[in-house]
């Protein structure tokens, strides 16, 4: 029998898409993973006289799932540039349209026969980022893939390199910086911000073709950045902003005390929004959704910028 807490995950990018290197594999930090080997079946339509089924024929198979985690910093910059389709320039990462996948290896631990199941051209998909008031800043990433196969031992030649040590963020002491168009929402007399959530969605789909069980590659999508934000009602700013359809921009930054990462949406467009008084006794809260645009500015020139430091 295996324990979810002798269990490890271990992540290395590949050079060749469904092609595990030998070296190269960090150890993640992760909350939980629901990562799966999705095997397709067909029914044979032969007609037989006793009524029985006479064949199971496998005609597909492919790779997906989540891994959970609390936002380090340097735990995640490798698969950002998965699911920016780009790569780090300066501390600063851009989206962009390179296909970057993944191997990522499951170790269940000792006791346990073929304990490691490598999962191969794992492409991250869709990530979801929450920062909320009184709570780790959390979110889980998704990914699609090729295959999995299992073995007795790890894929890496050599020592798993270790994981980051650095401190988990939180939405009280880490978030140094949260900027909708010029307005600090963390300053003094402004409409403060219960919970924000961000949605990365690349919009993946798996290529199959004649002669190849599984994912031959991945194609791309639209890159889209969708979100929500509950705002104290108080001036009504950001509200006015969905009613007159004015565009704005988003800036946050989180910061264990010596790191950070900056997450900017430099052109966003409100989609939806509403003020309720729901209940008694509660605070009216501005419920506001948006999503991001192309900014085409020189400082800028994309959807989401992500600057580390």
């Amino acid at each position: 029998m295996s324990d979810s807490n002798l269990s490890s995950i271990a992540i290395a990018a590949e050079s060749t898409f469904g092609t595990a290197p030998t070296t190269g594999f960090k150890t993640f930090r992760y909350t939980g993973e629901s990562l799966n080997f999705n095997i397709s079946n067909t029914q044979s339509a032969q007609i037989r006289a006793d009524r029985n089924v006479n064949e199971l024929v496998r005609t597909d198979a492919s790779a997906s799932g989540d891994l959970n985690f609390e936002l380090s910093y340097g735990t995640l910059d490798d698969l950002l540039e998965g699911l920016l389709c780009s790569t780090w320039d300066t501390n600063v990462l851009k989206n962009g349209a390179v296909a970057k996948s993944f191997s990522i290896e499951k170790n269940f631990g000792a006791g346990v026969t073929n304990p490691f199941h490598l999962f191969k051209g794992m492409t991250p998909s869709s990530m979801g980022l929450s920062v909320s008031a009184g709570d780790m800043v959390t979110g889980n990433m998704s990914f699609l893939g090729k295959t999995m196969a299992t073995a007795a031992s790890k894929q890496n030649s050599s020592a798993i390199a270790a994981a980051t040590t650095s401190s988990v963020m939180n939405a009280v002491n880490n978030v140094a910086v949260l900027t909708e168009g010029s307005t600090n929402m963390l300053g003094v007399g402004s409409d403060k911000v219960m919970s924000l959530d961000i949605s990365i969605e690349n919009n993946l789909r798996v290529r199959n073709s004649i002669g190849t069980l599984g994912a031959t590659s991945i194609g791309m999508g639209q890159f889209v950045v969708t979100g929500s934000m509950s705002v104290y009602f108080a001036s009504g700013g950001v509200f006015n902003k969905f009613l007159n359809n004015t565009d704005s921009s988003l800036s946050f930054q989180v910061s264990d005390g010596t790191n950070s990462y900056t997450f900017l949406l430099p052109k966003i467009e409100y989609t939806g929004g509403q003020v309720v008084a729901g209940s008694t006794n509660s605070d009216v809260m501005a419920e506001m959704e948006f999503q991001a645009k192309y900014d085409a500015t020189s400082a800028n020139q994309c959807t989401l910028k992500i600057t580390r430091a």
